[in-house]
């Protein structure tokens, strides 16, 4: 915001209303005219004194002037009144002569100092007259006074005398670059004589004459240092200091930064004096430095059009409700979707000040204001001053520049600068200059807080005359309608007020009423005035939350050339998005959606309004009411038209591909866009733009959409895109969860089983490890891609890592574990051969979640996979995973699928482990495996795993539960008696627990039935019975039978049958 100084009605009062500086006995002598120059005037004036002829006057005072400069005794007063004298008594041609003859004395006696000051005070009494002042300065008189300055620079009566001379030659001629030397001679009499008041006074009114009538180069040698310190010295001296203070408002301009070191001492000046004069002037000194700063300074609005979307990405699976299913993909993914149906809004990001560089040291001109403390003073001086309306001005110039740059709008309203700018407004009502300015600063005010920490303090400091300020600039409005400047600057300052109050606040927007009615108001009288219309509908679209779409609707004049034509009106779509993200049939009742189409078919080239209109057809797209209206209107040829003819604005293709997708979610449109060329614009803008992440992200978002109903070769052309979007932007979410989804389409469908899309699917997970949803749905295509084509060996690394990832997930590691599986299957239980990391992973993720019945599932059914393969069973083979199979088994005993898989994988175990490690890792599964069959004893293949698992640990020796297992081996042989398999491997078991296990029992108890035992098994039964020599000789005997038998076979018939010995 550009802020400027207007002229101000003078004061009808005198100069001595703005009251006298207490002097200092020191200042007694000196005031604004200096006394010796008024009587010399008067006398050079008096017409009643006869003159008689030139040249013996000239003579007359020459020779005077030689004569008393040579004689010590006579003083400089007596000289003066001898020269006076004479000069009365001469007229105007006889005094011409003079002056050249005087300087010609000074420079043959250039080493005498009173010679040169009465020359010094000569040349000052004739340069009372304007007429000899031009004869002075023909004669050269400038440079002999200087001579006699830089020979005498401790002379103060010398240095004194020709401060007033040069004072008095200055004002009758242009000085030019030449009196450059006599600029640094009056600095450095200014800094010599620091505490004479004549000599201070008579030097800076002289500098203040030539930088008034010279040009400003001519200035280069002063010191705005040297100035600051005599303003400093005698700021109580009110002549001293309002000159200082003047001719430091000049030079301030030239050099800013130079003169904002010197702030400090102003702003003591006007804290020291009660002078209305001074405390003015040193306003409009920090007014000028602050507008050499802020004078090009604009407020820059920040605002985007974002979705309201939730942060954080893992509570996608903990809003999936009920247990794992196999759809969990498909269920993460329609929440994923349904975040994205939100209206955008604007969303307002910062307002900061483009402040031009004055240097590359990083200086601040109103830092330095504001490190000055001059905020207090300011506030107090324009307290003071309330009358003058020129104090106003610069005061409100001062905080709106302090406001922005130097961040201090708290401290001007915490200094109840609000109220005092609100009084400067109030009391001149007709001063453009005070009205302007004063909205400039209450417009920085309200944007610096819209950015500023949130506290207490500074809402009670934005409360308070909120509806002073709101009145005051609606006042300005009103009594200036023909003013543009303030119509627009004050539509910015209600702009301004409604972020502010947004930010700091959630309650409705105070007066909100009257501000929009002013805005309005406004719009109207300025209706060419298009940064009027703009900011009066940026003020429209923050009230659109709080005032009713109704009233609104009525209040603005909907015309179809404003909308139809959108040059320059940014603001009313603004306005009407931010309508339609609240209330969408707002726009149909105004007949707006046929309009908006029109105006995106139209000749308009202006791709920011382009860009509001696409979001706008977004938001009324949403709903499933307004979507119809919109597509009938040509919606979707309109999008796509707007999409072919700006190719390369890639925020443009981005929200027409927004609108398109918020459209693509009804099968029905979804057609209609496939066959108007939806894939192959959204294919070409993908190609056009593959590093812009927005774009790829809402173009695979379209796609993935689209995928949905689409069963052809568009589909299938769309997978390179999305593969290339997804190499190249990896790590961003939305590219990766809808790259992902189509991905899944492809597989479903049997279209896409490449290498490559694993291993980009991978590159993605690995990215995202710590996004729980990419781990679910990436997981899902790389099981469903890995099962047609097991090549990439970093699937399972990846498999892995996600597992860890999602340890605290018991949805997601469900359904990892299931995906961990179908890979597995696919490879032949090989693919996890040599991760050790595996087996803890599998293990922690049953402990954590031991009552998860679909994690513990899912986790078995990964390690039955696993352990097809000879090495996968060694390497799962351990004590930690069996015991969590045990667990899996005995916190689900009615989960059947729980149990036939963990059978089922004690039989690939035991198959492939070694005898030592079975015996220690699979202690008590024999105990939970009789347990299970005798729980399911109707579940014919649980008793058949069942058996052949008891078949194999009935060999290890430590068994538990013997008589259980036996009556669970027995109990299945008995319902099963036409199953051969589990006949065999329920005898094999109860055989081996005879052979491992020996019970004493009663000859009636037999374990084995009578007609199935042999000669062999009966000797083994005798032999557990009998001591080992009677085993001896039993054996013995047992063998000379079997000799005398084998003999006689040979003789006759074989024998027949089993011969059976009892005991």
């Amino acid at each position: 915001m550009v802020f400027r100084r207007e002229p101000v009605a003078q004061s009808s009062s005198n100069d001595s209303s703005w009251g006298t500086a207490t002097s200092s006995a020191s200042y007694s002598e000196y005031s604004d005219d200096d006394s010796v120059m008024t009587n010399l005037t008067s006398v050079a004036s008096d017409s009643s004194i006869e003159v008689t002829e030139f040249d013996y006057y000239e003579s007359s005072v020459c020779s005077t002037i030689t004569t008393s400069t040579s004689s010590e005794s006579t003083g400089v007063t007596d000289i003066l009144d001898t020269v006076n004298v004479k000069l009365r008594k001469a007229t105007h041609l006889n005094r011409r002569s003079i002056p050249a003859t005087v300087v010609s004395i000074m420079w043959e006696n250039h080493q005498n100092p009173r010679t040169q000051l009465i020359g010094c005070q000569v040349l000052k009494q004739l340069a009372l007259e304007r007429a000899n002042r031009h004869m002075i300065i023909k004669a050269d008189g400038v440079s002999a006074i200087h001579f006699a300055m830089l020979l005498n620079t401790e002379h103060e009566a010398i240095q004194e005398c020709a401060c007033g001379a040069l004072e008095l030659l200055s004002k009758s001629c242009k000085p030019s670059l030449s009196w450059h030397q006599v600029v640094a001679s009056l600095c450095d009499a200014l800094e010599t004589h620091k505490d004479h008041v004549g000599i201070q006074q008579r030097a800076l009114q002289t500098l203040l004459r030539l930088a008034h009538v010279g040009p400003i180069e001519l200035l280069g040698e002063a010191s705005m240092r040297e100035i600051a310190v005599s303003l400093k010295t005698h700021q109580n001296f009110r002549p001293i200091a309002s000159i200082a203070l003047e001719l430091l408002l000049f030079l301030a301009p030239s050099d800013p930064l130079e003169a904002a070191e010197i702030i400090d001492d102003i702003v003591v000046a006007m804290k020291d004096t009660a002078d209305k004069r001074i405390q003015a002037k040193g306003v409009e000194m920090i007014a000028t430095l602050a507008m050499a700063e802020f004078g090009k300074t604009e407020i820059a609005v920040k605002a985007t059009f974002e979705k309201l979307l939730d942060d954080g990405s893992t509570a996608v699976l903990s809003e999936v409700a009920g247990d794992w299913t196999n759809h969990l993909d498909d269920q993460v993914f329609t929440l994923i979707n349904d975040r994205n149906k939100n209206p955008y809004v604007q969303k307002i990001v910062a307002l900061v000040p483009k402040i031009p560089e004055q240097d590359n040291t990083g200086k601040s001109v109103c830092a330095a204001i504001a490190k000055a403390q001059a905020i207090r003073p300011v506030i107090k001086a324009m307290n003071d001053g309330l009358e003058h309306a020129s104090i106003q001005m610069n005061g409100c110039i001062v905080l709106a520049s302090l406001a922005i740059n130097a961040g201090k709008s708290t401290e001007i309203r915490q200094a109840k600068g609000c109220a005092t700018i609100v009084a400067a407004m109030t009391k001149h009502s007709k001063e453009s200059g005070v009205q302007k300015n004063g909205c400039v600063a209450l417009a920085n005010i309200w944007a610096a807080g819209a950015v500023g920490k949130t506290n207490e303090e500074s809402n009670q400091s934005l409360r308070d005359n909120l509806e002073a300020c709101i009145s005051a600039v609606v006042a300005a409005l009103d009594n200036h309608p023909a003013d543009v400047d303030i119509q627009v600057i004050g539509c910015r300052a209600l702009h301004y007020y409604t972020i502010c109050c947004q930010k700091h606040s959630t309650e409705p927007l105070p007066l909100c009423e009257v501000i929009v009615r002013a805005s309005i108001g406004a719009m109207r009288r300025c209706k060419g005035a298009w940064e009027v219309q703009e900011l009066g509908n940026k003020v429209l679209a923050n009230c659109v939350a709080v005032v009713s779409t109704e009233e609104i609707c009525v209040l603005i004049d909907f015309t179809s050339d404003l909308i139809l034509d959108g040059s320059n009106m940014e603001g009313r779509y603004m306005m009407l998005l931010n309508l339609s993200a609240g209330s969408p049939s707002a726009l149909v009742r105004a007949g707006l959606i046929p309009k908006l189409v029109r105006m995106m078919n139209g000749p308009n080239n202006d791709v920011k309004i382009l860009e509001l209109a696409a979001f706008v057809l977004h938001n009324v797209c949403l709903s499933s009411e307004v979507a119809p209206i919109a597509v009938k209107a040509g919606a979707i040829k309109a999008l796509l038209h707007v999409m072919s003819r700006h190719q390369t604005c890639v925020r443009l293709q981005a929200a027409c591909c927004d609108a398109l997708w918020a459209l693509a979610n009804d099968l029905h449109y979804a057609a209609e866009i496939s066959t108007s060329g939806g894939f192959e614009a959204v294919a070409l803008a993908m190609k056009n733009k593959k590093s812009t992440r927005r774009l790829q992200s809402r173009c695979c978002m379209l796609l993935a959409t689209l995928a949905d109903g689409q069963h052809d070769e568009a589909l299938l052309a769309a997978r390179g895109p999305v593969l290339t979007a997804m190499q190249t932007n990896g790590d961003d979410q939305q590219v990766v969860e809808y790259g992902m989804r189509l991905l899944a389409r492809l597989a479903a469908q049997g279209q896409d089983s490449s290498c490559g899309a694993l291993r980009v699917v991978c590159a993605a997970m690995k990215a995202l490890r710590d996004n729980d949803s990419i781990q679910v749905l990436g997981s899902s295509v790389l099981a469903a891609l890995y099962s047609k084509r097991p090549a990439p060996a970093e699937v399972p690394r990846v498999l892995s890592s996600s597992i860890f990832a999602l340890q605290d997930q018991s949805v997601g590691l469900a359904k990892l574990f299931s995906d961990l599986a179908t890979v597995a299957a696919a490879s032949g239980g090989r693919c996890f051969v040599g991760n050790t990391s595996i087996v803890d992973q599998l293990h922690e993720g049953m402990r954590r979640h031991i009552e998860s019945a679909s994690v513990q599932e899912g986790a078995v059914r990964a390690i039955q996979c696993l352990s097809r393969s000879c090495p996968g069973s060694l390497q799962l083979a351990s004590p930690k995973i069996v015991q969590s199979i045990v667990s899996a088994m005995k916190r689900h005993p009615g989960n059947v699928s729980i149990q036939g898989l963990a059978l089922k994988t004690f039989m690939n175990l035991l198959g492939g482990s070694t005898k030592e490690a079975a015996g220690l890792g699979f202690v008590g599964v024999a105990s939970v495996v009789a347990e299970t069959m005798t729980a399911n004893k109707n579940h014919t293949e649980l008793q058949r795993v069942g058996c052949v698992v008891l078949s194999k640990l009935s060999t290890r020796k430590h068994l538990n539960g013997m008589k259980d297992i036996a009556a669970a081996v027995e109990s299945s042989l008995e319902e099963n008696r036409g199953h051969s398999l589990i006949q065999k491997y329920g005898r094999r078991s109860l055989q081996n627990l005879q052979e491992q296990h020996p019970v004493q029992e009663s000859a009636e108890q037999k374990i084995l039935p009578r007609k199935d035992a042999s000669a062999l098994g009966l000797l083994r039964q005798l032999g557990e019975k009998l001591s080992a020599t009677l085993l001896l000789d039993i054996l013995t005997a047992f063998f000379i039978l079997w000799v005398i038998g084998s003999y006689w076979n040979r003789l006759s018939e074989p024998l027949q049958g089993y011969v059976v010995f009892r005991f």
